[in-house]
């Protein structure tokens, strides 16, 4: 798992020396709107930890390490309409929707499963992963990449999840400990996008992996080695989504913040902050963009508040 509960422990401590240099000169340019959180009515289960998070349309499909499900919400209204059993622990999931049906794609362990919106399991792809992290669909091919931070390359799959080849992401910089930890997909440009996790960095890759942008957000440190915060870097960057207009959106899960880029790599600033309310991040491990109406919204998965942050932009 990306984060251990003792890092879990030593982030919240660390966190909170860091949210007081994220306080209110801070660049906010999102205003929370609701939260999602599983609905204990049903059956009880253990602590919700969300990893990754998929919208389309007005569902919300999230992995929740923990308790080895999708989890199916209602993003708009916030009900939990439906828990997809993956047969393990689901870090990257992806949603596409095909001539059978909605099919669900969660990595599970050293493999990525296929299942209907039924739940039912029909498969796994053709292809010994190693820590699949991250899996985005391009709508209009049918196409599958997933991310494998483990072996750093992204593997491809057709239409019909047959398995077309993979690539190295580019480490532009030589970074050592090279993580790619997340990614995404725009739709408009047919780019990837990789948060990288050792360099704290962003970068921008074709469907070939050529590399095509290198954004570099890693903080500096003091005299004893210590990352300084403050706005525009990363220090344990993580999940990561693009919007319509070519924004870039990157989860802190240190600052407990999502940071805002432009398609340039130009900071614009940073929504949520830190703290265990309403409205407030704890290891934000994800973001997905989506919309309501003409409105632009931000859904964090907040794993140290067992709750997804629904936030209304101000673009």
């Amino acid at each position: 798992m990306k984060v251990s509960e003792k890092r879990i422990a030593i982030l919240l401590v660390i966190m909170f020396v860091i949210s007081a240099c994220s306080g209110s000169s801070s660049k906010s340019v999102g205003t929370p709107a609701g939260s999602l959180e599983p609905d204990k009515k049903l059956t009880p289960l253990g602590a919700f930890y969300p990893v990754r998070v998929v919208l389309t349309g007005e569902r919300c499909y999230v992995s929740d390490y923990r308790n080895m499900m999708v989890r199916v919400f209602e993003w708009l209204s916030g009900e939990e309409i439906e828990r997809i059993s993956v047969l393990g622990k689901p870090l990257g999931i992806a949603v596409k929707s095909s001539a059978k049906g909605v099919l669900i794609y969660a990595g599970v362990g050293k493999e990525v499963k296929l299942f209907d919106e039924r739940g039912n399991y029909i498969k796994s792809l053709s292809y010994t992963f190693m820590k699949p992290n991250d899996i985005v669909v391009d709508s209009a091919s049918g196409y599958v990449y997933v991310l494998d931070s483990g072996s750093g390359k992204v593997a491809l799959f057709d239409s019909t999840d047959s398995f077309r080849g993979d690539f190295p992401v580019p480490n532009p910089n030589k970074q050592a400990g090279f993580f790619p930890v997340a990614m995404a997909y725009d739709e408009k440009t047919g780019r990837l996008f990789i948060s990288e996790a050792a360099g704290n960095s962003i970068i921008v890759i074709s469907t070939s992996g050529e590399l095509i942008a290198y954004y570099p957000k890693k903080a500096p440190v003091d005299a004893q080695g210590n990352a300084v915060y403050s706005e525009g870097v990363l220090i344990r960057n993580d999940g990561i989504d693009v919007d319509k207009d070519g924004r870039i959106y990157v989860v802190d899960s240190y600052a407990g913040i999502c940071a805002v880029y432009s398609r340039e790599g130009s900071y614009i600033g940073r929504i949520g902050s830190f703290g265990g309310s309403t409205g407030e991040l704890k290891i934000p491990l994800d973001v997905a963009v989506g919309y309501g109406g003409k409105r632009i919204y931000a859904v964090i998965a907040s794993s140290g508040t067992e709750r997804l942050g629904v936030y209304e932009t101000d673009f």
